[in-house]
């Protein structure tokens, strides 16, 4: 029987604001308006397992906060592969993704005590929007700005938001989500590793086939990519017709 209890302690703090301004000048009507909340969390206590390393204890993150490796670049030569760490994810070949050994200090080996939280949170701390109207006689002009602040994306191509929700991958991540929403795939390839283009700061690692390198899928700072943006939400004009009376 699974038995469900609340066992944990979250402190949350923020605020929200609004503003708008109406005003006419002649035929000419202006309405600005704008409104922002910042949300602001830390976990307090959770109820879950002693941590062998303080860098992989829950207690003092934000919700929602990535747990991931630390990338470090890509593998050059099968001499660095063959010296310490060991990566246990996949054997690795020049251009995978190489990674950190955060507990250096107790073993050679890169695996699940090298994973550790980045700051970045699939929650936004931000959320804000801004527009204005303009009215002249019949007609009516309307703008709305949207966006968030202070949010990550882990776009490694195993998923795009926190485990279990949302796409898993599709539109983010060329070659997944079942073909759905490739964007400029081919433009965004091409700034890949490979033995003729052996730069650190390629968009992708080497390119690989159905599971044949697992290492270069994990979450870490490699695909955690900023989620912050404004958009452009509703922008409308209208023409009011009068109806003549009977």
């Amino acid at each position: 029987m699974n038995v469900f209890a609340n066992l944990g302690e979250m402190n949350n703090t923020g605020m929200d604001a609004n503003l708008e301004y109406n005003d006419k000048f002649g035929n000419v009507g202006l309405r600005l308006f704008g409104n922002i909340t910042y949300s602001k969390n830390k976990i307090i206590y959770a109820d879950a397992p002693l941590r062998k390393y303080v860098y992989q204890a829950e207690t003092g993150k934000r919700f929602g906060e990535y747990k991931s490796y630390v990338a470090t670049g890509y593998f050059v030569g099968n001499e660095e592969i063959a010296n310490p760490p060991e990566q246990k994810f996949n054997p690795v070949f020049p251009g995978d993704v190489r990674h950190k050994n955060l507990n250096a200090t107790d073993d050679k080996v890169i695996d699940v005590f090298d994973e550790t939280y980045l700051g970045k949170s699939w929650f936004p701390r931000w959320l804000y929007g801004a527009g204005f109207g303009l009215s002249y006689k019949n007609f009516d002009l309307s703008i709305f700005f949207q966006g968030v602040g202070d949010v990550g994306i882990m776009a490694n191509g195993s998923g795009i938001d926190w485990p279990g929700a949302g796409s898993r991958g599709a539109g983010v991540i060329p070659f997944s989500g079942f073909g759905l929403y490739p964007n400029n795939t081919m433009s965004i390839v091409e700034d890949r590793w490979t033995p003729e283009n052996p730069r650190q700061d390629t968009y992708y690692p080497r390119l690989t086939m159905a599971n044949s390198s697992d290492n270069n899928y994990l979450n870490s700072t490699h695909g955690l990519k900023d989620g912050a943006y404004t958009r452009l939400k509703q922008a409308s004009i209208r023409y009011n017709m009068k109806t003549p009376k009977v």
